[in-house]
């Protein structure tokens, strides 16, 4: 199975707080769009696209060190090839700076009234990136992906096996501390259903 990388993007600098990064133009559709005009297409590759996907999650996460923060249907391309790319790295965050505003951004959204702003979209936010915004992890993105998947389940729900769903739902948990351990993990447990 041809397994994209993540498409070639860089960080240029900083500007102020923010990380600048280039990305890669990537023709195709997304899997929005796709969801809408070939919904069968859509289920008939939906466990290619999600090793695929799971792939570039476990990469950016262990090989880059960041996490993506908005994944949904709109920032996933479907290419020219039939495979799935990750796109629209706006919200993105490295993962060691995640990691160091995890006490600060609890102790600010303990204090009444006051909430930082949530990244990425809130239909496929957690729980956890709505009330503690800047104390999220990895697992918010493999809680976006599972509603992601669980989304394109619901077009045809016969055509996934029981085991698919599991895989999702282990994803989507309330707890962050009780879904899937990590997007290699994911990826593993995904590409075991093809077997």
């Amino acid at each position: 199975m041809n397994v994209p990388v993540v498409f070639h993007w860089s960080v240029s600098g900083h500007l102020g707080e923010e990380l600048l990064v280039e990305e890669e133009w990537i023709e195709g559709v997304t899997l929005r769009a796709l969801m809408y005009e070939a919904p069968h297409k859509v289920v008939l590759n939906a466990l290619k696209w999600s090793v695929q996907l799971a792939t570039t999650l476990s990469r950016l996460h262990d090989a880059y060190g960041f996490i993506h923060h908005d994944v949904k249907p709109e920032n996933v391309i479907i290419d020219s090839f039939e495979d799935a790319v990750l796109i629209d790295f706006d919200s993105a965050r490295p993962l060691a700076a995640v990691v160091r505003k995890v006490s600060a951004a609890k102790a600010d959204a303990d204090r009444i009234g006051e909430r930082t702003g949530i990244q990425g979209t809130r239909d496929y936010a957690p729980p956890e990136a709505k009330l503690f915004p800047g104390s999220c992890d990895a697992a918010v993105d493999l809680y976006s992906f599972g509603r992601m998947f669980l989304e394109i389940a619901a077009l045809e729900p016969h055509s996934f096996s029981p085991a698919f769903y599991d895989v999702m739902r282990r994803c989507t948990r309330i707890e962050s501390t009780s879904r899937i351990e990590s997007a290699a993990g994911l990826r593993e447990a995904l590409t075991n259903l093809i077997k």
